[in-house]
């Protein structure tokens, strides 16, 4: 008798969960949306009743947001502490020295950071924790880099590299999701350090079955 109430609590369970995924909204905030083009559709097929909204933010926005309850799941870059959410990490990314075919470089396949300094750069703009990553690092070895155009847009930056034939510095991920681009990466022989990406919630939202399945489909990859 114990086992048929424990099978008929367990369905209860299923079917409740099922109608968690019938309808709802899930916000996102994210530090890139190119890192959830699959997920986003993968769910939407699963799903398609549940209304997905991503917001392209900094960390530190997405971070505000997730604590007031803004945002239900956000994509953001480490370090981030709060005592309010949780953090799940995710992957890291390496980044390339990014280059036209023709360009100069693009016969090699290592380069050090000091050669960049001969030719012209578009990096992003210095508020972004990608380039913040990059100047740090630069600042600490004595290596300047100048860029002539600051870019917040990374189609645009990646753009704007390959028609004035310079270089940008961008992790391999925002290349692949612009097959458009034939670029030369080239590998960077300085210990450049990777900069992690996490997923984080506020504490107690796990219980949601829209949040926990999403971010289930995400840590699958």
């Amino acid at each position: 008798m114990k086992k048929i109430f424990s099978e008929i609590d367990q369905a209860k369970i299923k079917i409740h969960e099922l109608k968690g995924l019938n309808r709802g909204h899930l916000k996102i905030g994210c530090v890139g949306n190119h890192h959830l083009y699959s997920s986003l559709l993968t769910f939407h097929s699963q799903f398609p009743n549940i209304k997905l909204s991503v917001y392209d933010l900094k960390t530190e926005e997405t971070l505000e947001k997730i604590v007031k309850s803004e945002l239900d799941i956000g994509i953001v870059y480490l370090p981030v502490h709060h005592p309010q959410v949780e953090v799940i990490k995710w992957f890291s990314l390496e980044f390339f020295a990014i280059v036209s075919l023709d360009h100069p470089l693009a016969e090699k396949n290592l380069i050090y950071l000091e050669e960049l300094q001969s030719y012209p750069i578009f990096l992003l703009p210095e508020q972004y924790v990608l380039r913040q990553t990059i100047d740090s690092f630069c600042n600490k070895e004595g290596i300047k880099l100048n860029p002539i155009v600051e870019l917040s847009d990374t189609y645009s930056l990646l753009k704007m590299t390959l028609l004035h034939n310079g270089i940008t510095i961008l992790p391999k991920l925002y290349v692949e999701n612009s097959p458009e681009f034939s670029v030369k990466l080239l590998k960077i022989a300085d210990e450049l350090p990777r900069k992690e990406v996490a997923i984080i919630y506020r504490k107690g939202l796990l219980s949601s079955t829209a949040i926990r399945t999403f971010i289930q489909q995400l840590t699958r990859r």
